[in-house]
């Protein structure tokens, strides 16, 4: 019995260790002189960490940068293009790319669409729904929407809601460790 909970353990510990990589990449990020980290430092380590636990369809990524978009208006300010600099995701350079219209969405290898934003752009994900592009938002329903991974703020710490048949949908693949860390991971976004 006791060799079996410290396999099972182990076996946790192995799933939760490249996760931690979430947290040392976003403590290892400078705070502003205040040592306060704004909810979007946050987000964007989050963002660059979720994206390394995906598999993109063959031929999906190539090309010379990894396109992380941001539909328009964008609450990150300067803080992802910062945290970004000189980082790579499986080889590429990321480069960030702030959209105004939707037409352009199918360019990017993952988009986050802002709580503000989500409404105005649920057609499009449906849009994209078999595109090769993980979207990420911020808002509850965000799932319900079309969408893939959503980002909440509860109680001052980023939940991730996964819809998993959304993610399916778009050919993309997420590690079994983020799913299993995830707050939820549901079909169709819904509980």
């Amino acid at each position: 019995m006791g060799l079996w909970r410290n396999e099972r353990f182990g076996r946790r510990l192995s799933v939760a260790l490249p996760l931690l990589a979430l947290c040392c990449d976003f403590t290892l990020y400078s705070a502003p002189a205040s040592g306060t980290v704004s909810e979007y430092e946050v987000k964007a380590a989050f963002i660059y960490n979720l994206v390394k636990f995906v598999e993109w369809p063959a031929g999906a990524l190539s090309g010379g940068s990894f396109n992380l978009c941001v539909a328009e208006p964008d609450p990150f300010g300067e803080a992802l293009p910062a945290f970004l600099r000189q980082k790579q995701v499986f080889g590429h350079s990321v480069e960030v790319v702030r959209l105004k219209t939707s037409e352009n969405y199918r360019s990017c290898h993952a988009l986050f669409i802002s709580m503000r934003e989500a409404r105005s752009v649920s057609g499009s994900l449906r849009d994209l729904q078999r595109a090769p592009v993980l979207t990420i938002g911020e808002s509850a329903d965000f799932g319900e929407t079309g969408g893939m991974m959503s980002l909440l703020l509860v109680n001052g710490k980023i939940q991730l809601h996964i819809n998993t048949q959304a993610v399916r949908a778009a050919n993309l693949r997420i590690s079994a460790q983020l799913l299993r860390l995830a707050n939820h991971a549901q079909d169709g976004g819904r509980k």
